[in-house]
This record gives C-alpha cells, structure tokens and sequence, in this order.
C-alpha cells in the first residue's frame, strides 16, 4: 500500500514538474508576444504620423492644370512615336528577313 501510495506520489511530482515547465515556456511565449506587440504599436504610431502628415501635405498641394498635363503627355507620346519609328521599321524589316 505504501509503495502505491509513493509511486502515485512521484508520479503526481513528476506531472507536477511538466506542468511548472509548460507555466514556464508560456510565460516566456507571452513575454515575448508582449515585446513584439509594443514594437508593432511603435511602429504603428510612426507609420500613423507619416500618414498625417502625408495627407496634411497632399492637402495642400495645388491642383494641377489637368490639360496643361495632358498636352505635355500628348507631345511626349508624339515625340516618343517619331524617334521610334526608325527603331521599330528596322524591327519589322528583320523580322520579315527570318521568316
């Protein structure tokens, strides 16, 4: 009977022990989770700043004259078509020579 009683007794002991271990490593996990958590927040409230501000200054910024823009874009494109053309013929003129 004693001898149930202290086996049962070392085997309470020895669960005892795993649990304690276990309370351990989950103390640490959430030490840690509490470490990055605060890093997110810093983190978080930097990149929320930078978009204030962001914002305040877009805010700010004067609208651009859109057709203005768009005669720049256009004469770009016309430029751009003119000074490929030869680039592009000399293309299409190889491409036939290997077929």
């Amino acid at each position: 009977m004693y001898l149930s009683l202290e086996h049962q007794l070392e085997s309470l002991g020895q669960r005892w022990g795993h649990v304690c271990r276990a309370v351990e490593q989950r103390g640490a996990a959430l030490e840690r989770s509490v470490a990055l958590w605060a890093s997110f927040d810093e983190l978080h409230a930097r990149f929320c700043d930078w978009l204030t501000r962001t914002e305040a200054t877009l805010s700010q910024m004067e609208a651009v004259d859109s057709t203005t823009e768009m005669q720049m874009i256009t004469g770009q494109v016309q430029q751009l078509k003119v000074t490929a053309q030869p680039v592009l013929l000399s293309h299409a003129e190889n491409e036939n020579t290997y077929l």
